[in-house]
């Protein structure tokens, strides 16, 4: 199947609805969408749950790959993994080519000669082929790895790997060969999401698979190798077992997977983690990162099974952050950390904000889930990748990972964060910028346009918005428009703002303003040929957006145009500066 597009924007497949209207879901869902009027919405979209929810397609021109079951009743050596594109072969396992029980297909449509446009010039993103989570980043001797689920086959879900890149500054990508396939028993099915732990000086790789049933790590095959190349799974996995009724503490998991990072206690020395489980997050520990005991939950679920925890410490302060994968979206809660010494006690996570799902505490607003974190030692603050999912139409490949992000505490509000743009992204910036414009009144015509910027753009801009009269409404209109076509002005990407004096709107999605803001608007929004990635307030809110503008062949002409207000309103231009960013890799 060829994935749909409505107005350029990026759809998921099967589905003509615009993908910013989407919501990762395993399951339908409906919900309520405020522009003026409420809009009902299908909230489906199929690779969330990714154990259960495949998409399902048919086409007589696409080539398709079977998912089949693993056979381990021959053991003669090598085996082969069998699919309409070719065979590989594996080493100890092997997969019988035959339909699933619930008739599940990956199917993949292969464009002759992919359009190479949309590839994005500066994110962390594979070749061709599907990816979603990323896993397991980590920063050793010199260098950042980051990991991410993988499909070989096509650029559809399913067939699990880690693909790894690495990267010197986390703009700067070099991929390397697939870090981790399913070649072991208890791999069962494919290799699902997991993290990075950095024990004794050596990388471990700890990640759940599809079936369910384990935790199991992988460690560096040559610690010498500067690259960290190639993995091998010890002999003493897998590491954990899914909790069942007959194993104490009582807690019996259905859906058991994504163990976060390791974090050593200092009371008493012993290693936590935790992973995503039936009751809410189920606490681990352990002696050697090897041999783990189940103390508890250290955070009950009630909204569900809570995919992709994460927690940490933020740098500089005795807060903690505790994140769940959840109802399609990504979820925070603000804490404290109690340790309880010893290895069979559960430690306490004591929630300064409430529940997770409650309120609006979301990492970003848009199309971004299953997001992962690592403490980078260089800038000594903790960074966050999300997974961005879209497909172009012509193109190989599905899903990029979002820009790098770091996590800090809102200097303006307690108990609240702010998730700003990686700091040297600045270092793309052509030495001179493309647009300048300081302290200047936005004109009558209310609009700005600037031409031919191209669509590798970093904009900044901080806008003073004051009411003329008091007959304007209470929120004021305007909005950024980017990629313009040249010859089509109805040819465009908007990122619609509304705004009041407490309040705020980016797209449908609020976000507040403080007293402290003085009526201004802090706007980032970076562009990377295919996706829109807006900051505002300095990271008080984030929203990601996938966009395949229609006329690919325009995408290094394309025009940004700022459309303000009704007259009633002026909008003062305190500065605008728009800078052409140098792509750090291409195809």
């Amino acid at each position: 199947h060829v994935q749909s597009q409505v107005g350029g924007v990026a759809s998921m497949p099967g589905s003509d609805k615009p993908q910013w209207w989407w919501r990762f879901g395993g399951f339908k869902t409906i919900g309520l969408s405020a522009l003026g009027v409420l809009l009902l919405l299908n909230l489906a979209f199929p690779y969330a749950n990714r154990a259960n929810n495949a998409p399902s397609s048919s086409s007589s021109s696409s080539s398709s790959f079977t998912r089949v079951r693993r056979d381990f009743t021959d053991d003669s050596g090598d085996y082969d993994v069998v699919n309409e594109m070719g065979i590989v072969t594996y080493p100890n396992y092997t997969w019988k080519y035959e339909e699933e029980e619930d008739s599940r297909r990956y199917s993949y449509s292969t464009p002759s000669t992919p359009v190479e446009a949309y590839t994005t010039s500066f994110h962390a993103q594979s070749r061709k082929n599907w990816e979603n989570d990323p896993n397991g980043p980590f920063y050793y001797k010199g260098k950042y790895h980051l990991f991410m689920q993988y499909n070989p086959y096509g650029w559809s879900w399913g067939n699990m790997h880690w693909y790894h890149v690495i990267s010197e500054d986390l703009l700067h990508w070099e991929h390397l060969p697939i870090a981790l396939k399913p070649d072991e028993e208890y791999d069962c099915g494919g290799i699902f999401s997991g993290s990075a732990t950095i024990v004794n000086d050596v990388p471990i790789l700890t990640y759940s698979v599809e079936c369910n049933e384990v935790m199991v790590n992988a460690i560096p095959s040559n610690l010498s190798d500067p690259y960290l190349v190639h993995w091998e799974k010890p002999s003493y996995n897998p590491i954990i077992t899914k909790p069942t009724l007959s194993r104490p503490p009582t807690i019996y998991s259905k859906d058991f997977r994504d163990p976060t990072e390791g974090y050593l206690g200092k009371s008493d020395g012993l290693w936590r983690m935790v992973i995503g489980c039936e009751k809410g997050l189920c606490l681990y520990k352990s002696k050697d990162f090897q041999d783990w005991v189940l103390t508890g939950i250290l955070w009950p679920s009630t909204h569900g099974f809570y995919e992709c925890p994460d927690i940490f410490p933020i740098p500089g302060t005795d807060k903690w952050l505790l994140k769940g994968s959840a109802q399609n979206q990504e979820w925070w809660i603000l804490g404290t950390y109690t340790e309880v010494p010893g290895l069979h006690n559960v430690d306490r996570f004591t929630s300064l904000t409430g529940d997770i799902l409650e309120e609006n505490r979301r990492l970003d607003m848009g199309y971004f889930y299953a997001s992962k974190t690592f403490f980078d030692p260089k800038i000594k603050m903790r960074v966050l990748f999300g997974w961005i999912p879209y497909h172009c139409p012509g193109t190989d490949w599905s899903g990029i990972q979002s820009l790098p992000r770091v996590i800090a505490m809102d200097p303006h509000r307690d108990n609240e964060i702010i998730t700003p743009p990686y700091p040297s992204i600045a270092g793309l910036r052509d030495s001179e910028p493309l647009v300048k414009i300081t302290n200047q009144p936005f004109n009558d015509e209310r609009l700005m346009s600037f031409g031919a910027l191209g669509s590798e753009l970093d904009i900044e801009a901080t806008l003073l918005v004051k009411r003329r009269s008091k007959s304007a409404g209470p929120f004021v209109r305007f909005k950024f428009r980017l990629f313009v076509d040249p010859d089509d002005p109805n040819s465009h990407f908007d990122v619609p703002f509304r705004i009041s004096p407490d309040s705020g709107f980016v797209f449908t999605e609020p976000f507040p303003m403080y007293e402290t803001d003085n009526h201004q608007l802090r706007v980032r929004i970076i562009v990377d040929r295919s996706v829109v990635e807006t900051f505002v307030q300095g990271g008080r809110r984030a929203f990601s957006l996938g966009y395949c503008a229609p006329n690919h062949q325009k995408l290094d002409r394309m025009g940004v145009q700022i459309v303000g207000p009704e007259l009633s309103v002026e909008v003062f231009i305190k500065d605008l500066v728009i800078h052409k960013l140098h792509a750090s890799k291409r195809r």
